[in-house]
């Protein structure tokens, strides 16, 4: 049986989005990153609010910690969609914007698929 459709760029960064939420390595790469990130955007959020002093005397403190609080939490979402616009550049580079042809067949041995001239099976 064989199937052959037309992929977009969008297609290609859902597909990656996708595969990155059950691939192990993936997800550990996404997650340390987002870990370093919160820790780095909280800490420098709250000395940047601590320095300004915008609240006199103990609130000061308690508005840095919260601004902190808050960056931290933010972060990850950040992150996405830094990392999916980075992905999206980098298949924009390989295949282009315009639509390309894909082909999947099933095989007797495996699964059969051909696009941009190259011919894979698993």
């Amino acid at each position: 049986m064989r199937v052959q459709f037309d992929a977009t760029l969008d297609d290609c960064v859902d597909t990656w989005a996708r595969a990155s939420k059950y691939s192990r390595s993936s997800r550990h790469w996404l997650w340390s990153e987002y870990f370093f990130g919160m820790i780095l955007a909280g800490v420098s959020t709250a000395g940047l609010l601590h320095f300004l002093n915008i609240a006199p005397g103990r609130d000061n403190t308690v508005a840095a910690l919260i601004g902190g609080g808050l960056a931290a939490i933010a972060y990850p979402w950040g992150a996405w969609w830094y990392t999916r616009n980075r992905i999206r550049e980098s298949i924009r580079e390989s295949v282009g914007t315009k639509p390309f042809s894909v082909e999947v067949e099933l095989l007797p041995d495996g699964i059969g698929a051909k696009q941009n001239g190259a011919q894979i099976k698993y």
